[in-house]
């Protein structure tokens, strides 16, 4: 109902937010996730959510338009900012010998708005769990932190609490503040925990497919059948299909930080994108793959093409 009333809505800020981020027609989940959602954050992340509050409830088309400019541009400051942080906490962990049992990084100019989900891009790129701190006020760092599948957060940070001033979360994600003098103590304990928890826990990321299907069988009919089932989010995931024996016919990058590949069972053929990752060891040419994708539909330049949204990839005779 609420994809609905974000549709039909009449509130000004509402609908230029809209007309910046280029949402025609009806919004759907990826408009929310990746679209409205990113914005409406920015104004938090980088200055102030008083902006947000005055997009949305605002009278006037004009200011609408001119909040929803500036919101579309804070939220390309905060991908500036993001990736410069990413890139450092990556060089910060390959500098110290490369992953260990959880990852603990920080920096007092890390900016504080973004160290969520640069803790998440070190879990995407490491598969470990992950601490990025920035310094909140002088002497004290503000964290979070993201885990991988089977491992809790907020029961490693309350193992940790010693070294801490104030800790939250829950399972899959958690936040702090920590002194300054503390953070070598943090780290250590972080550290110490993460291996005593990850010995039972499955270390090499892997994604569970719903249900397996021929190329053939992936048709406008299905993805539309299959889109059905939406709205999608961490309560109902969008189904996950996987493709064997499938050959990668080309592979480019796009723009240097995401994949998209060329697959074919021998008659068929599907464009693969996996986004957030620029290279893939099993994605070269001629090579043989099973993925687990979500089958989408792309519309370019007038032209509908089925699209496969890439979860994982593995050579087609690694098993399983």
């Amino acid at each position: 109902r609420g994809l609905e009333l974000l549709s039909e809505t009449k509130r000004p800020g509402l609908r230029a937010l809209r007309n910046v981020i280029g949402i025609k027609g009806n919004v759907g989940c990826s408009d929310v996730s990746f679209g409205i959602g990113p914005r409406l954050n920015a104004a938090g992340r980088i200055v102030h959510g008083e902006l947000v509050v005055e997009l949305l409830t605002t009278k006037d088309s004009t200011v609408a338009d001119r909040l929803a400019r500036q919101l579309n541009e804070l939220n390309g400051e905060r991908q500036e900012v993001e990736n410069s942080v990413k890139q450092e906490a990556i060089k910060t962990v390959e500098k110290s010998g490369g992953p260990d049992w959880g990852l603990v990084v920080w920096n007092p100019e890390f900016h504080t708005g973004v160290i969520g989900i640069v803790a998440q891009r070190l879990f995407e790129h490491f598969y470990r769990p992950s601490a990025v701190m920035g310094m909140d006020t002088p002497g004290v760092f503000k964290g979070s932190v993201r885990g991988i599948k089977g491992f809790s957060v907020v029961e490693t940070l309350g193992a940790c609490g010693e070294h801490l001033i104030k800790f939250g979360g829950h399972e899959g994600a958690g936040g702090f503040s920590v002194k300054e003098e503390n953070l070598e103590k943090f780290k250590e304990a972080f550290v110490a925990e993460c291996k005593k928890r990850l010995e039972t826990i499955e270390t090499v990321p892997f994604v569970d497919a719903d249900t397996d299907a021929s190329l053939s069988e992936i048709t406008v009919d299905l993805v539309h059948e299959l889109s059905s089932l939406a709205p999608f989010g961490m309560g109902n995931p969008a189904p996950l299909v996987l493709l064997k024996n499938l050959r990668v016919v080309e592979v480019r990058d796009l723009k240097g930080a995401h994949l998209k590949a060329l697959l074919s069972d021998g008659k068929r053929f599907i464009s693969g994108v996996m986004w957030r990752q620029p290279s893939h060891p099993d994605l070269r040419p001629n090579n043989m793959v099973d993925v687990v994708c979500r089958p989408e539909i792309n519309t370019f330049n007038g032209t509908v093409e089925i699209q496969a949204n890439l979860q994982a990839v593995q050579g087609a005779s690694a098993g399983k």
